[in-house]
């Protein structure tokens, strides 16, 4: 090795170090934007957090723990019989109280039985830690992929929609004296439907008392949780499925089976399973050039694959495959982020390596798919004295739809 560098040139050599060098500060810097985004992530789910706590503690001031008998005080004249019969209940015990179990004639059937939070698994048993663990959520962030600037303000209705215009012919030409034929270009639109959506809870109140606000603060943080990882369903659905798209590549072969790319061994249904990355990095370039130079152009700037299929272009190192197919590759962390020009998203949700499925979805994102919020996600509480609880509803105003189905691209397995 030594003696190649002794033959390069000095040119070369400097050459090679700044490249290098560029190599070092790209990854250093993807690595520091990615930390800064997941600490602004952060930074904003607990200043909701606290806000919601806040809010509910300014209207709900919490009341000091009884520690001794509190004695009654009533008109014997004017009491309701209810009240004088639970007096004699109290006196009778001997302990000040009665045990609400034994109180037959006092357990009430609560509106609220069946939807509220079971909280029994945080009964304070047990020594908690401060950490609380949610449920692994499936989002990607797919609305950054959606066409931007729609903003739908109160009274403006519930559709949505965008204008076009369509392309003129070509320029003719005319001999001296011809007149131009009157071209018109088509004036159309694209619309999506705003919708209601929303989330509702209920927790009780003595399991707050008895566990602490951590119980109210988690529950809200969990159900802002599920809004995102709903609005990427709602859009991936709308790019991968239920319509036909402007192009579509099909591979020759099934590239799915397992396989072991370090050994070059594996189950494989055809001769050349070996190649399965090259065959799939081959059908994400004949996809994008095809978008770009169809009858209408576009641009195609995303690829969204699920993990299982990004796998097959992460294995690249591990077989012969072409220096090409190698220098457009970007993997990240463990994460597929590029494809040539191409921004890779991860998403879970995304269908998995199977015979015959899409296996990814290509798009021009400033055309592909429409999202708009009438109202984002906006959360209310109602207290509800009569069950001694609260009601948490989330409510969200949104529509995400296709737009331009020629600006998305589907690679489909064989089988």
């Amino acid at each position: 090795m030594s003696k190649d560098y002794d033959d390069m040139t000095l040119e070369e050599l400097t050459a090679l170090s700044k490249e290098r060098e560029k190599k070092k500060l790209i990854k250093a810097i993807s690595k520091e934007d990615a930390d800064n985004e997941a600490e602004i992530k952060l930074e904003n789910d607990t200043k909701v957090g606290e806000a919601a706590v806040a809010k509910y503690l300014e209207e709900n001031p919490p009341k000091p723990k009884l520690n001794e008998i509190q004695t009654v005080t009533r008109d014997e004249n004017d009491a309701p019989s209810h009240i004088e019969y639970f007096n004699k209940r109290i006196k009778a015990s001997g302990l000040g109280y009665v045990d609400y179990a034994k109180q037959e004639e006092f357990n009430y059937a609560s509106s609220d039985a069946g939807c509220e939070v079971d909280a029994s698994d945080w009964k304070k048993e047990d020594v908690f830690t401060k950490l609380v663990w949610h449920n692994m959520y499936c989002t990607a962030g797919l609305r950054e992929i959606c066409v931007k600037g729609i903003d739908v303000n109160a009274g403006d209705g519930l559709k949505v929609q965008i204008r076009t215009v369509g392309k003129f012919s070509a320029p003719a030409q005319v001999s001296a004296c011809t007149c131009l034929s009157c071209e018109t270009p088509a004036l159309s639109v694209y619309g999506l439907t705003i919708a209601q959506y929303g989330l509702e809870t209920e927790i009780c109140e003595l399991d707050v008392f008895s566990i602490g606000e951590v119980l109210r603060y988690n529950i809200i943080k969990a159900l802002a949780k599920r809004w995102d990882e709903y609005f990427d369903a709602a859009i991936y659905a709308q790019v991968a499925t239920g319509f036909t798209p402007g192009n579509t590549e099909t591979l020759s072969v099934d590239v799915c089976p397992a396989f072991d790319f370090s050994t070059g061994t594996g189950a494989c249904t055809c001769s050349c399973c070996t190649d399965a990355g090259a065959y799939f990095f081959n059908a994400i370039i004949n996809l994008e050039a095809n978008m770009r130079e169809g009858t209408t152009p576009y641009s195609p700037d995303y690829l969204i694959i699920s993990p299982t299929v990004a796998a097959i272009l992460k294995g690249k190192d591990g077989i012969a495959m072409p220096y090409i197919m190698q220098s457009q590759i970007r993997v990240e962390g463990g994460i597929l982020t590029k494809v040539g020009s191409l921004k890779v998203i991860e998403y879970c949700g995304a269908n998995t390596c199977a015979s015959g499925a899409t296996l990814a979805v290509m798009l021009d994102s400033r055309r592909a798919v429409g999202f708009a919020f009438g109202k984002p996600p906006r959360m209310e509480q109602d207290r509800n004295i009569d069950c001694d609880s609260t009601t948490v509803a989330m409510w969200c105003y949104f529509g995400t739809s296709e737009l331009d189905v020629a600006a998305i691209g589907h690679i489909k397995n064989g089988s």
